[in-house]
């Protein structure tokens, strides 16, 4: 599949996935919203794309989807959230 198609079926996503480095990664459907999983996102806290249908999305933006979650490490188990001053509200 071309990155501007727009995939019909969770393989479709799978495979453009594998084939741009995303190894190991699937992707499941249930009521209204879509989930990757798989062992690189062992460690998430969010799994979850919220789009009905694969074909919300082109090839892209589902590649784009699942790079944005893996590099954010606010989504990691494995990152502890330390409190810093910017944490604070700030006071008028």
């Amino acid at each position: 599949m071309k990155p501007e198609d727009r995939p019909r079926r969770a393989c479709d996503v799978e495979r453009f996935l594998a084939a741009n480095g995303c190894r190991g990664v699937y992707v499941e459907s249930d009521r209204g919203w879509i989930r990757f999983g798989g062992e690189p996102t062992a460690d998430w806290r969010n799994h979850v794309v919220e789009v009905c249908f694969f074909n919300q999305l082109t090839c892209e933006q589902w590649l784009k989807a699942f790079r944005a979650m893996n590099d954010n490490p606010s989504n990691r188990r494995s990152v502890i959230h330390r409190p810093s001053i910017l944490d604070l509200p700030v006071l008028g």
